[in-house]
């Protein structure tokens, strides 16, 4: 399946933008990122189109110091302490999928408790489409 993603920018690195480009996106794995009329050549016809007009689109963020265990309350510790496993999870889940959808795809947690992010990585893989090496979180 080919996903097309067209935009007024791309940025492929930093301070290279592509104007009127797009992102071809083919079996979980991008396949080409150029000119949005070079890359639309290469796709399938029945390609999924997703247009985001004159936005700009670029690689997903890293955030190399989290701990998905804490809320942002003065009483962090405090909460992660007394809170239920269930409850950790839950709060981690969230704080992900919030990550998420400001542009951050990948975490690396600092600290948590009782391994909760090893924890909530195995449950998010489970429920998700994970084929080759590419994950496709459900946290919408």
């Amino acid at each position: 399946m080919d996903t097309v993603i067209t935009a007024g920018q791309v940025l492929p690195t930093p301070g290279n933008p592509l104007r009127d480009a797009a992102v071809l996106v083919r079996d979980d794995r991008i396949a080409a990122v150029g000119p949005a009329a070079e890359v639309l050549k290469v796709a399938r016809p029945e390609a999924i189109r997703w247009d985001f007009g004159a936005a700009t689109l670029m690689a997903g963020l890293f955030n190399t110091h989290v701990h998905l265990a804490f809320d942002a309350s003065p009483e962090f510790l405090a909460n992660q302490e007394r809170a239920t496993w269930e409850e950790l999870q839950a709060g981690a889940v969230d704080r992900l999928r919030q990550m998420l959808r400001s542009g951050v795809t990948t975490v690396r947690d600092l600290g948590d408790r009782d391994r909760l992010a090893v924890s909530v990585r195995a449950a998010l893989r489970a429920a998700t489409s994970w084929r080759r090496g590419c994950w496709r979180p459900a946290l919408r």
